[in-house]
Order: structure tokens, then sequence, then C-alpha cells
């Protein structure tokens, strides 16, 4: 009788936490969804072509795209473009930028808006005739979502990993060009390097 208690008891436990895990899990990825919205939040987990687009200021080394208007009233032209795809530790960025915890706030207030002026990076996601385009202030740990119209503020351990990871790659694409883009370093966004086997 004991043993049927028992195993009745573990089973019951079970049940429990497996509904409290996933209650949490639904939970967890509210906040982003709100922010990149349904299809911008698939393409930027499932595309399969990534772009990473080196920003600037100055109109006379835009290439051919269209340029990006700011919440602060600038505007960012691409200076270069390469392909991304393939970078190492991109499905960890891809997983932080959907996932709740990584974010202080979805919103960011007139402050953060006014401060951030180093949106120098972007990524553009492409699955099919869907985009989604991510412009980076690593400085500030602030990601604008383009077509959404919003700004979110990073936690500090993110906005580090991603400082890290995104401005090696972005020194190698101004560097070599965007012909041939090998990571020197791998990062996942906690900061930590692993070079390239």
């Amino acid at each position: 009788m004991r043993g049927i208690m028992l195993v009745g008891g573990i089973l019951l436990l079970a049940a429990i936490l497996s509904g409290f895990a996933w209650w949490h899990q639904w939970h967890r990825g509210r906040g982003a969804l709100e922010f990149w919205g349904t299809e911008a939040a698939f393409v930027v987990r499932v595309a399969k072509q990534v772009e990473c687009w080196i920003l600037t200021s100055d109109a006379g080394r835009a290439l051919n795209i269209p340029p990006i208007a700011l919440p602060s009233g600038q505007t960012r032209y691409v200076a270069q473009a390469t392909d991304a795809a393939d970078w190492g530790g991109l499905v960890h960025l891809r997983q932080a930028l959907i996932d709740d915890p990584s974010y202080v706030s979805f919103t960011a207030d007139r402050s953060v808006i006014e401060r951030t002026h180093a949106w120098d990076i972007a990524l553009r996601f492409t699955a099919g005739e869907r985009e989604a385009v991510v412009v980076f202030d690593v400085e500030s740990g602030c990601v604008y979502h383009v077509r959404g119209g919003r700004i979110a503020q990073l936690n500090d351990f993110v906005a580090t990993g991603l400082r890290n990871y995104l401005q090696d790659r972005r020194e190698k694409v101004v560097t070599d060009g965007p012909q041939e883009l090998k990571p020197i370093a791998v990062y996942d966004l906690v900061g930590l390097r692993f070079d390239p086997l």
C-alpha cells in the first residue's frame, strides 16, 4: 500500500511541476512577443537569410538600401552589407532577442532614446517575403525594431555579451569587407569567448 501511495505522490508531484514549467515557459516570452509582434518574432527565430548591415550617418557612403529613420529623428544609411547566416553564436543571439529575461524594459523612456546615438549596426532577418530589421546601439544596450518602431532596453548581462559579439563581427566586416566573413571568435551572450575550431 505504501508503494502505491509513494508512486501516486511522485506522479502527482510530477504533474504539478510540469504544469508549473509549462506556465512559466508560456509567460516567459509574452513581453518579447508583444514587443516584436508574432510575425517578426517568428522571422527572427527561423530566418535562413541573415544580413549584417554596418550603418552610417553619411548619405554619401550609402548602398542602394532604404535608409532607417530612428525614433530620435536621426537617419542611418547602410554603408556595408554582408551575409551573417553562418555566424557562430547566432542561434544564441536569436534566442536572447525573443526571450523576456534578456530585457529590462520593452518601452524605452525618452531619456534612453535621447542618449542612444551609436546606432551603427543592424541585422536583417529574412524568411521568404517576410523580414525583420533590428538596429543595435551596443553602447547603451538598446534594440530598435524598425517595423514596430519601438526601442527596448537589454539587461546589463545580455547587453555586455551582445556588445562583445557584435563589435567583434563589426570590426571583421569593416576590416575585411563583406566578401569574406569568418568568425575570429565566438561569444555566447554571457560574454565568454570561445575560439573557433
